[in-house]
């Protein structure tokens, strides 16, 4: 499921500008489905635009096999309950930045203080603790390096640039 405020604008913009076009016919639904064989081990993979919400915390749902997060603001008060239910379902999630610092200071201190502060204050006697993720850092093999000028960035960035991958 792919969630985030552009996903839901590209969502509208398809329905609004380009009727006939996969996203159009989809949103909401799979843009992508395979199915292997039973000989080849029978995995399955679907791949959905969601076109309803911004933040998958608001989403009544199952537990998704996997999370992916475009250009995701980790830091926002409004990702915290998203993480602590990825951290509490050990789903295995993917994020991109701009940039690289962002990314690891994500990883080496906002998430392991989220899940600090839940162990701490918010988690039920009955409830084991949360743990931080393995994670690691890469550069985004989908987006070609291209140079941008930003004033206020003085490190490398790109859109999509880097990913945040957590390894299950």
């Amino acid at each position: 499921i792919f969630i985030s405020p552009y996903v839901k604008d590209l969502c509208e913009t398809a329905e609004r500008d380009h009727p006939n076009s996969l996203i159009a016919n989809n949103a909401g639904g799979d843009v992508f489905s395979f199915q292997a064989s039973a000989q080849a081990g029978g995995g399955r993979i679907r791949i959905r635009l969601e076109k309803e919400h911004e933040q998958w915390d608001s989403m009544d749902h199952d537990c998704p096999d996997a999370v992916v997060g475009l250009n995701t603001e980790l830091t926002s008060p409004l990702m915290y309950l998203t993480l602590l239910r990825l951290a509490r379902c050990g789903i295995p999630f993917c994020f991109s930045a701009h940039t690289k610092p962002s990314l690891r200071r994500f990883e080496l201190v906002t998430f392991p203080d989220i899940i600090n502060r839940w162990n701490k204050k918010e988690r039920s006697v009955l409830m084991p603790p949360l743990k931080v993720p393995p994670m690691e850092i890469k550069l985004n093999p989908f987006n070609g390096i291209v140079g941008r000028e930003q004033v206020m960035l003085l490190v490398p960035n790109l859109v999509n640039g880097y990913l945040l991958v957590s390894k299950p």
